[in-house]
């Protein structure tokens, strides 16, 4: 009797068996596919609300806070309400900000993924949370996008690995670009992690100036690449001329070295404005030792082997940084103050102006007294923004004319600030 019971319940059990793992498996199916699918909206071609939706950011700057643990993007609008993003991660870090030429977007590189510094998309409204838009492991840094484009589609530059790559954050795929792998060396491959085969690349041309890059930007209407590279004794600028027609690669045209070095492209020729601290000398300088100076402004125009001089300093009084040029194309904005040899950096003391042309340094206006950093311009040239040192040793973002007149705070007391950008909406 016991044994006719369990042979008429067995049967039920492996239907009910059956029917568990068929609910498992659509489950797994199910939850695949979701997974699939954020992964494809995040890391895939943008959907045309993704990538064409509009922001009215127009006199709008972007801006890094500083907190007691990370940082992070945030947006102020003219009100100087402070707009920050969703979902983000205490103690993480964001660096890097640059808004997309037509300034719907904002992209910058985060560590909040927990695989190294990644690309993020960030739409600027309230508690919209960025997207990731790059993939792997290898850090990336330094996005930036041609200095005349207004192309929403327009590629970027950025660092991926010590390499540059060509980069498209619509499709998420990229290429390296510099050092030029098919004529620096046979072998490496071209994918967007800047992996490309790293042995032989930067011997020859490229170990000269340096063995990893920090920074390039698109000049000289973006038939060229401008590159700061890093070695042990400091930092080298160099300018690569991009081939035409299937010509082989130009060597590159280096245009200084020294301990550190900035640089900005204009919009308007692709001529290039950039600073030097402890400029490095060779002995071949044809320069006397006596004429040598310290640290210099300098500009390299395209179609040119040289640059030329715009300012110098030829002690520890006078040295320079952050260089910004004028939507205009004419004129130099930058920052001034003594150089410390103990900590080896400059302590700002005032924000200057000057023509874009040789020796404009009698013709320098001064804006700005006080502890001022990175400047940027209003994409009408009519307005600037910078971080200012406050006597609680924060920094507040403030606004002021081209002409030096209506200094104000955007930020104010809020927080602490870094690396002021406006929207380019409003050219």
């Amino acid at each position: 009797m016991a044994s006719l019971n369990n042979s008429s319940k067995d049967p039920q059990a492996k239907i009910l068996q059956a029917r568990a793992l068929r609910t498992l498996f659509v489950v797994l199916i199910v939850g695949g596919g979701m997974f699939g699918l954020r992964w494809y909206f995040q890391h895939s071609k943008d959907t045309t609300e993704a990538f064409s939706g509009t922001v009215n950011s127009a006199d709008q700057v972007l801006a890094i806070e500083t907190e007691k643990e990370g940082q992070k993007v945030v947006v102020f609008d003219t009100t100087g309400k402070k707009i920050e993003q969703g979902g983000e991660k205490a103690g993480t870090n964001d660096r890097d900000p640059v808004w997309r030429p037509d300034g719907n977007r904002i992209f910058f590189v985060s560590d909040r993924s927990g695989k190294g510094f990644q690309v993020y998309r960030w739409v600027p409204t309230a508690n919209q949370e960025a997207e990731v838009r790059s993939q792997g492991s290898i850090g990336k840094s330094n996005p930036t996008f041609p200095a005349d484009s207004s192309d929403p589609k327009a590629e970027m530059l950025l660092v991926s690995g010590g390499f540059v790559n060509e980069y498209d954050p619509s499709e998420v795929k990229g290429h390296q670009i510099l050092p030029p792998v098919s004529q620096v060396t046979a072998a490496g491959g071209s994918d967007d992690e800047g992996s490309g085969g790293s042995g032989g690349q930067f011997s020859q041309l490229y170990s000269q100036f340096g063995d990893s890059f920090r920074l390039a930007r698109w000049c000289a209407a973006n038939d060229a690449i401008a590159a700061v590279m890093r070695s042990d004794r400091g930092e080298s600028l160099i300018v690569q001329p991009l081939p035409k027609n299937g010509e082989k690669v130009p060597p590159p045209i280096p245009l200084a070295s020294g301990d550190r070095i900035d640089f900005d492209v204009s919009p308007k020729d692709g001529s290039i404005a950039f600073i030097v601290q402890n400029y490095r000398w060779t002995s071949a300088s044809p320069v006397p030792k006596e004429r040598r100076f310290l640290h210099c402004v300098g500009m390299w125009k395209p179609g040119t082997s040289t640059p030329v001089v715009i300012a110098q300093g030829l002690d520890d009084k006078s040295s320079f940084a952050s260089p910004a040029i004028s939507p205009a194309g004419d004129k130099v904005l930058m920052t001034v103050g003594p150089f410390d040899r103990a900590s080896g950096s400059m302590t700002p003391t005032a924000l200057v102006t000057m023509p874009l042309v040789e020796n404009a340094a009698a013709s320098a206006a001064k804006l700005v007294d006080g502890e001022v950093y990175e400047p940027s311009w209003g994409p009408k040239g009519d307005k600037i923004a910078y971080a200012k040192r406050g006597a609680n040793g924060s920094r507040a973002i403030y606004i002021i004319g081209a002409d030096g007149a209506g200094e104000h705070t955007l930020s104010g007391d809020t927080g602490s600030y870094s690396f002021p950008k406006f929207s380019p909406q409003g050219k």
